[in-house]
């Protein structure tokens, strides 16, 4: 037997082969393979299973030698925005990978839920991203296959990149041949598709098209074949227009331009680079500055409560119902307005709708509980989304409570009283 074979199937050739892992969720599924939640019954911990199909070694024995080398190599990758890996073994006919579960939702999740990020998300992401390939680039690594379904999001607002399954050693040339480009053809270095020799500017570009996506919603070159794509990459001129269109900075835009240049020696030159740069802009952009201490502040009689909630009857309905218990209440549209009201009131409470526009609540909650000066801010989250496990992602993302939608008025009320 060869090639894609049904879940069930692969569950029961894998448990007839392998006593010490259980297999559980099924958590994505490619040509070659599949990926699973599973328990570790030697370690008594959750790991996660990466599956080839049956028949892979004799069909794609290429495929295979990257799939065994991933684990060699990516093993010497020790940074916190690259998810480990554990081992390499064999199941019967199959061949897996055991490595760390990273709880959250992969970038390409978030792209589909909220549309697309802006640049309060966006600068922290990438920066993030830049460090775990630059992590990966000073052990010998290059990822090449970087895109959204890669990038892990923490609860915590951790980036974490996944599946080093196309990387390979960089002085390391055997494992490539004429007419086999690895990759995805959107996101993908013009050297990498020419075949020409890649190092880490081929991910440099790949991780400045994985934040002009999150930005603009789009991707520059996109066509509607693999091959026109490829073409595009090549040859058409970066639409720098979209990033204006978008409402993406000037400063922000610069960067990524440099990154996508179609010459390497004309980009940025290292994820090193790229993260310093990042920060700097970071420390100079309004939403992330730290709060400007106060001198000796009055005591206020009545508390604030900023209320963040892009619907208009809602926000008149909470703000009279607080109102008339006795705080003072501020308004806010949106994410971005949610933080530049932080800034401005530096209120007692912050009631935060999660789904928010231009930037969505777990976001704003991810970037007041990133900066030291606002960490400590109690922040309700009221949520469309019931059920124990998203309340427990909230929490764990530093919400102090979650309330659900339609929302009880009284039990806001309480909610507030005991922050």
């Amino acid at each position: 037997m060869t090639g894609e074979v049904s879940t069930e199937r692969l569950r029961e050739i894998f448990a007839a082969g392998s006593k010490r892992y259980e297999l559980r969720q099924l958590l994505g599924q490619g040509g070659v393979g599949a990926v699973f939640a599973a328990w570790d019954r030697d370690l008594d911990a959750e790991v996660a299973i990466k599956v080839l199909f049956p028949g892979i070694l004799e069909t794609e024995p290429l495929y295979v030698a990257r799939f065994r080398q991933e684990v060699r190599i990516a093993r010497k990758i020790k940074h916190e925005n690259v998810a480990p890996i554990f081992d390499i073994a064999e199941a019967g006919e199959l061949h897996f990978v055991s490595m760390e579960l990273v709880p959250g939702e992969t970038l390409a999740e978030r792209l589909d839920r909220v549309g697309r990020l802006n640049e309060a998300a966006t600068i922290p992401l990438l920066e993030q991203i830049a460090r775990g390939i630059d992590a990966a680039h000073r052990a010998g690594v290059v990822h090449r296959d970087l895109k959204p379904q890669n990038v892990m999001l923490t609860p915590e607002g951790k980036v974490v990149l996944l599946d080093f399954g196309m990387a390979r050693h960089l002085p390391s040339p055997q494992l490539t041949q004429t007419g086999f480009v690895t990759g995805t053809p959107a996101y993908m270095a013009p050297e990498q598709i020419l075949e020409e020799p890649v190092d880490g500017r081929a991910d440099v570009y790949a991780a400045a098209m994985v934040a002009w996506e999150a930005l603009t919603g789009t991707l520059p070159f996109q066509r509607d074949t693999a091959l026109a794509t490829m073409e595009a990459q090549l040859d058409d001129p970066l639409p720098e227009k979209e990033l204006e269109g978008a409402r993406v900075s000037p400063e922000l835009s610069a960067i990524l331009v440099r990154c996508l240049q179609k010459k390497p020696a004309d980009r940025i030159a290292s994820g090193e680079v790229l993260a310093n740069e990042l920060r700097k802009l970071q420390r100079e952009r309004h939403l992330t500055r730290p709060l400007s201490p106060m001198k000796a502040p009055a005591p206020r009689v009545r508390r604030r409560v900023l209320l963040a909630d892009d619907e208009p009857g809602v926000r008149s309905e909470v703000a009279a119902c607080l109102s008339k218990a006795g705080y003072d209440v501020d308004l806010a549209r949106d994410g971005a307005q949610a933080l530049e009201r932080l800034h401005e009131r530096q209120p007692d409470v912050l009631v935060l709708d999660e789904a928010l526009p231009v930037m969505d609540g777990l976001d704003v909650l991810r970037v007041v509980k990133a900066n030291a000066a606002m960490a400590r801010l109690p922040i309700i989250l009221l949520s469309g989304t019931t059920g124990r496990s998203h309340h427990a992602f909230a929490l764990a993302a530093g919400a102090t409570a979650v309330m659900d939608r339609p929302l009880d008025l009284n039990a806001l009320l309480e909610a507030v009283a005991r922050t």
